[in-house]
């Protein structure tokens, strides 16, 4: 057996299976079979000292690499793989670096007592961190802004290698394209509403309120948990839960994800792209994302009505006929061929 693939309990989840960690490890899964690799799963808690205690229950002795798949910080656990076998290649992917993901958290909390507490959790989140770079022998970032500015200064620089995110076959095959799209633009929320959900539909709501009756072309829908946010506009409806996002992403021209907060990769423009919707994103978030999707997206300040008008003009435009999905997969394949040696 060559890889020991430890995933969460939320991947069999089929509520969850548009979750975001849930797509990123399904990448994963993708590739393995792709290259001939031999893997078994594991199905852990986000519980450290559990996985611990099973790992303590389990062999290893016939794994070549043992590979901790967010979400959750596992420094315990890694720490344990290198003392008890020093041979096994431990590898850690990261799907957010934890210290600024709390802090975008911190920041976006309305209460001082919940601020203290998620800033709390971002030093936490930090120095398990560290400890999991220092018991890997390799961490694997979603993004290159993650690697560039969080990861290579936590530790041994050499240990980071960026393994981008894409849009997994199993996904992609779900996507109609239909021969005209309508002018509806979306704004995705989650199934639980959060602080960092909640920014994004307000930002989104106040820029459609103050659009007034101008681009009286377009529609706008809010997608999700609407997280408790008053939608001042008229002109947006809200269509709740849906089960598969792609039922109004084949029909949409334009997705809408307007908050600075939460790090990592927000997957579901890997979806909006594929689906041949343009995504506005914030100036901030615009400098995080991989260059490959860049030319999909277009930058809207959360307060500028211009902007948001510029960007609704634009997106009457004929959509990119290439595809950077083919090209994020392509770098992660590459990333992750390495694996079929001892050395990466």
């Amino acid at each position: 057996m060559d890889i020991l693939h430890v995933i969460p309990q939320s991947v069999y989840l089929e509520e969850l299976r548009f979750h975001g960690s849930t797509k990123d490890i399904k990448c994963r899964t993708e590739l393995f079979a792709e290259l001939g690799l031999s893997v078994q799963e594991m199905v852990v808690t986000r519980n450290d000292d559990e996985v611990v205690d099973l790992f303590k229950a389990k062999q290893l002795k016939n794994f070549r690499v043992v590979l901790i798949d967010g979400p959750g910080i596992y420094p315990k656990t890694l720490g344990y793989i290198k003392k008890a076998y020093p041979d096994i290649m431990a590898i850690y992917r990261s799907h957010n670096p934890e210290f600024f993901h709390r802090m975008d958290w911190m920041i976006a909390e309305k209460t001082i007592g919940k601020k203290l507490v998620r800033l709390q959790r971002a030093f936490r989140g930090l120095f398990r961190d560290m400890k999991s770079i220092f018991h890997a022998d390799y961490v694997l970032p979603i993004s290159d802004w993650d690697s560039m500015h969080y990861w290579r200064f936590l530790g041994n620089a050499k240990k980071v290698i960026t393994v981008p995110y894409f849009l997994p076959k199993e996904y992609v095959n779900e996507v109609e394209h239909v021969p005209s799209k309508e002018t509806l633009c979306v704004s995705f929320s989650a199934i639980q509403a959060t602080p960092l959900m909640a920014d994004a539909i307000h930002n989104f709501s106040h820029l459609v309120t103050m659009l007034g009756d101008r681009c009286n072309n377009w529609k706008f829908s809010i997608v999700g948990n609407p997280c408790d946010v008053n939608v001042g506009s008229p002109r947006i409806e809200t269509m709740g839960i849906l089960g598969n996002p792609f039922e109004v992403l084949d029909r949409a021209r334009a997705v809408a994800i307007l908050s600075d907060y939460g790090r990592g990769f927000k997957t579901k423009i890997m979806e909006a792209i594929h689906s041949r919707a343009y995504v506005m994103v914030t100036p901030a978030l615009f400098k995080r994302l991989p260059h490959e999707v860049r030319p999909f997206c277009l930058s809207v300040r959360k307060k500028s009505i211009r902007d948001f008008q510029q960007a609704l003009e634009y997106c009457l435009n004929p959509y990119p006929a290439y595809d950077p999905n083919l090209q994020l997969r392509t770098r992660a394949l590459n990333a992750m061929s390495c694996l079929k040696n001892k050395e990466m």
